[in-house]
């Protein structure tokens, strides 16, 4: 049985934010996907960036969604990030190309 983590930490500029798990309860991590987050109304439509509107994909050949850890914006197509971001549990290369990385964890990997 694999040990899983009760809480996780996002450490952000203008403070952390602590997360508490309820790994008992529920599929964590999407049965070894991703978890995303960033939908500040719960409605599932996600919030808006911090410019107050929709900005475009940056893409890099070095930062792939192909590793463990990778943190990335989700997104409805094309130029359609705004507030919604994910990070995965396990390699996702079918995602490579298609979702703007912006860092990665390193704590935990399934």
């Amino acid at each position: 049985k694999r040990p899983f983590l009760k809480a996780v930490t996002l450490h952000t500029d203008l403070g952390d934010i602590k997360i508490e798990l309820f790994w008992e309860k529920n599929c964590i991590a999407l049965c070894g996907f991703m978890v995303q987050t960033g939908d500040p109304a719960g409605t599932g439509k996600g919030g808006t960036s911090i410019w107050g509107r929709k900005f475009e994909d940056e893409f890099s050949d070095h930062l792939k969604v192909s590793q463990c850890g990778v943190v990335a914006m989700a997104n409805n197509g094309p130029d359609t990030n705004a507030s919604q971001f994910y990070f995965t549990y396990a390699k996702q290369p079918h995602l490579d190309m298609k979702y703007t990385v912006f860092g990665k964890y390193v704590f935990f990997c399934l």
